[in-house]
């Protein structure tokens, strides 16, 4: 099965309020999203669309597989070793 999500201008969509991201490491993180779309089969999917502010935090995600398309701006992701 394939399923496609498509979003016209990304960019504008209307996020959620901008709250404190409670794994922030540096700085005062915030963070605001939409979900727009989630499964409801056997294997959970989800697609939305979240925004940080800049700074350093952690993002575990066990147990997740995560696929991450970059609008705008820029990221560095590091391994908890540093690497």
């Amino acid at each position: 099965m394939s399923i496609t999500i498509i979003m016209k201008n990304a960019p504008a969509a209307a996020l959620s309020h901008f709250a404190p991201k409670a794994t922030s490491l540096t700085g005062d993180v915030h963070e605001a999203s939409i979900d727009l779309w989630t499964s409801t089969g056997s294997g959970r999917l989800e697609t939305g669309i979240w925004e940080a502010t800049p700074g350093e935090f952690g993002a575990r995600r066990d147990g997740f597989h995560e696929i991450c398309y970059i609008i705008a701006g820029r990221a560095t992701l590091r391994s908890e070793e540093g690497d």
